[in-house]
């Protein structure tokens, strides 16, 4: 079973970037904590907006075609739908917090990156909490 999840980074122009992660979710020992540890500028997280939708999010905006089993053990990298030979799967922009969280009603979580900080949605509860408060690190 998966925990789906969004990506978002605000941009200088008020909009959201935005990409859908399929795999393990959650804020701790997941997205959330890869995001947190791993993605702490606007440069590294527009090079994993630049890689579209992914399977699974690795610790480096980086990935492999050959690699893009979601099952195999190496998650410095990430699996992205690009690799499968998926379309329609790249970064998407949206006006509001609100648009994205409707755009991808399906995922339990949606990540921001908003003024250099990340924030979190659990579900569709419109309510960003600091996603440094929700982690145990």
């Amino acid at each position: 079973m998966s925990t789906r999840s969004s990506i978002s980074l605000k941009q200088p122009n008020g909009k959201f970037r935005s990409i859908y992660c399929h795999w393990d979710g959650y804020i701790q020992g997941g997205v959330g904590e890869t995001l947190y540890l791993n993605y702490k500028d606007i440069k590294t997280i527009n090079k994993l907006l630049d890689l579209g939708d992914l399977s699974v999010l690795g610790e480096k905006p980086e990935h492999d075609p050959k690699d893009w089993d979601s099952h195999s053990s190496d998650y410095t990298r990430c699996k992205t739908y690009k690799d499968r030979g998926e379309n329609n799967i790249d970064a998407r922009e949206f006006d509001f917090v609100d648009d994205v969280e409707e755009y991808y009603d399906w995922s339990e979580y949606h990540y921001f990156f908003i003024d250099g900080e990340w924030y979190v949605a659990e579900g569709k509860d419109n309510h960003l909490g600091k996603l440094k408060d929700k982690l145990v690190i």
